[in-house]
């Protein structure tokens, strides 16, 4: 993991960046939590995690689906779209999931198995 300084909105902060295969995990400008990022959109998975090393134990779920975190922002959508089809869910559940939990864990956790 290479640590590197990425800019994040809102308001173009400079932060530092613990960055691996396209995503970045920093801390959040003013706070005490912990967030993932798609380097090359900016995109934010969403999620604040309360310590870095959450926050670095999500992100090596996320590089395990089968997403190239390289891609453009639209490229990464459709790409989290094909993993969460199959169960039904949206990218954003989808990806909630095996930020909390991890993949296996929440499908199972929730009953979640793929629709036809």
């Amino acid at each position: 993991m290479k640590e590197r300084t990425i800019t994040v909105k809102p308001g173009d902060v400079p932060v530092t960046a613990y960055c691996r295969d396209g995503l970045a995990v920093y801390r959040v400008p003013r706070t005490d939590r912990w967030t993932i990022t798609h380097i090359r959109s900016g995109l934010s998975l969403g999620m604040y995690l309360k310590t870095k090393r959450e926050a670095v134990r999500a992100m090596k779920r996320l590089l395990q689906l089968d997403v190239e975190w390289y891609k453009d922002e639209w490229g990464v959508m459709t790409d989290l779209e094909a993993v969460a089809k199959p169960y039904d869910l949206s990218p954003r559940e989808y990806t909630y999931g095996v930020i909390l939990a991890g993949t296996d864990d929440f499908l199972k956790l929730y009953g979640i198995t793929p629709t036809k």
